[in-house]
């Protein structure tokens, strides 16, 4: 997962990267670190395998597999996982933020707002699982 901070050394270091796309290039988006920071927020815990359909002609997807009550079936990688929908939900909230003042949050987000990576021109808001920032 991409993260932004600020950089306080000198001379840089190879978790350095000049734009999200070269990030997201050299680490996996959607792979299976990620399912399992979406479905257990990060906590060891044995997910269980559910499978999606993806029919060709509507689009949507749909599970075949029926998973516990409180959890759904979502799509990882190469696997889906049963994840817990509370988990899901605080997920979700954390990375597609809403600002408060109705702006949009900008693409930088952060693990903690102490790591300085917000522009000048915005606030740092903090939440459960990541900070982001917003536009002044």
């Amino acid at each position: 997962m991409c993260l932004n901070f600020g950089y306080k050394g000198c001379g840089g270091n190879k978790n350095r990267f000049n734009s999200r796309e070269e990030c997201l290039n050299k680490c996996y988006s959607k792979d299976a670190h990620n399912i399992f920071l979406e479905c257990s927020l990060g906590k060891e815990e044995d997910l269980t395998k559910c499978e999606m359909k993806y029919p060709m002609e509507t689009g949507y997807q749909e599970s075949l597999n029926q998973c516990p009550t409180g959890y759904t079936c979502t799509p990882g990688f190469a696997m889906d996982f049963c994840c817990n929908d509370k988990n899901l939900d605080l997920y979700y909230k954390n990375t597609e933020p809403k600002c408060k003042n109705g702006k949009k949050a900008l693409e930088y987000r952060g693990k903690f707002c102490e790591d300085e990576f917000c522009p000048l021109d915005s606030n740092c808001i903090q939440l459960e699982l990541f900070a982001h920032c917003c536009p002044k």
